[in-house]
């Protein structure tokens, strides 16, 4: 029985993100939801055995009309479970309700930019606002109620346009009620033409690159490097 699982609750998303098949149209499928029923069923299998699941793939989970429902039926088990967004809905009440209500263990937000100009040359589509709204109402909730889930988790992936920010991004965390930061470098979906498709978002510093380049193209898998 697998120890890890990945769940795809909802397969279509808001933002039009260069890196992810769904943003760029790579993948071509109806959009839908998985049934909290579904999800309960596979969850009831397998939740004995897990020790984490992610409850997100190329979709935006928080599209999911009965989040509520999916967390409630995650929670019958106690692996770890995490929940990534890229948080355009976060300041919604019945988003808010269900990750306080039935919270998952690490709610991942994703944040690339400090303001809205770099923010949204990645995460296309996408303001400030409604996230650090939402984070805020949540940590004041927690706080209220003397909970510590969901962990709220700023996760920033640096890129060329955004790389002059990383220095802040600490203060900016602790300044907007997050539990916790991470930094990561960029990973590229291979399409047709990968390359072509992320070479400006390649950040300056070689530490900062999932990748080795050689004139802006990856170089053989022998010479990978990574963080």
């Amino acid at each position: 029985m697998p120890l890890h699982m990945q769940f795809e609750i909802a397969n279509y998303c808001n933002l039009q993100c260069p890196v992810c098949p769904t943003g760029i149209h790579a993948i071509d499928r109806k959009k839908q939801v998985m049934p909290v029923e579904l999800f309960e069923n596979v969850v009831d299998q397998v939740g004995p055995s897990l020790l984490t699941a992610s409850l997100w793939a190329w979709g935006e989970p928080l599209l999911h009309p009965d989040l509520k429902g999916i967390l409630k039926a995650s929670r019958k088990h106690p692996f770890i479970k995490f929940l990534s967004t890229n948080g355009q809905f976060l300041n919604k009440e019945r988003v808010i309700d269900a990750l306080i209500s039935e919270p998952p263990d690490f709610l991942i937000v994703a944040i690339d930019g400090l303001t809205d100009e770099t923010n949204t040359k990645f995460r296309s589509g996408a303001t400030l606002d409604p996230v650090l709204e939402g984070v805020k109402k949540l940590a004041e909730l927690k706080k209220e109620l003397n909970q510590d889930l969901p962990v709220l988790h700023m996760r920033f992936i640096v890129m060329k346009h955004n790389q002059h920010q990383v220095p802040d991004l600490v203060d900016f965390a602790r300044d907007h009620h997050f539990d916790l930061l991470t930094i990561r470098t960029l990973s590229i979906i291979d399409t047709d033409a990968p390359d072509s498709i992320h070479k400006d978002l390649i950040p300056d510093s070689r530490s900062l690159c999932a990748y080795q380049y050689a004139d802006q193209t990856r170089v053989e898998r022998d010479d990978y490097y990574c963080l």
